[in-house]
């Protein structure tokens, strides 16, 4: 189990939708997990998303899973 920095649940205002995320340290760094539900033009979306930084909070490492209306999505991004 992680060690938990810091957690957060929000609302959209402005249209409907939510984001959770949970911040925790990880190698010398910094992990981001979290999830956003929300609708895009009228369809339902459904984001799962990580982000590892270093200690100076440079991007080491992301991905995007899940689905934008009816086409699923995955995004990889390494460190350079």
């Amino acid at each position: 189990m992680k060690e938990e920095t810091a957690s957060i649940l929000w609302r959209r205002l402005d249209l409907e939708g939510y984001d959770a995320c949970l911040l925790s340290p990880n190698d010398g760094g910094h992990s981001l997990e979290g999830q956003a539900i929300f609708i895009q033009d009228g369809q339902p979306c459904c984001l799962a998303y990580e982000v590892d930084c270093d200690a100076g909070w440079r991007t080491r490492a992301a991905q995007v899973d899940g689905s934008a209306m009816t086409r699923s999505l995955t995004f990889r991004r390494a460190g350079s």
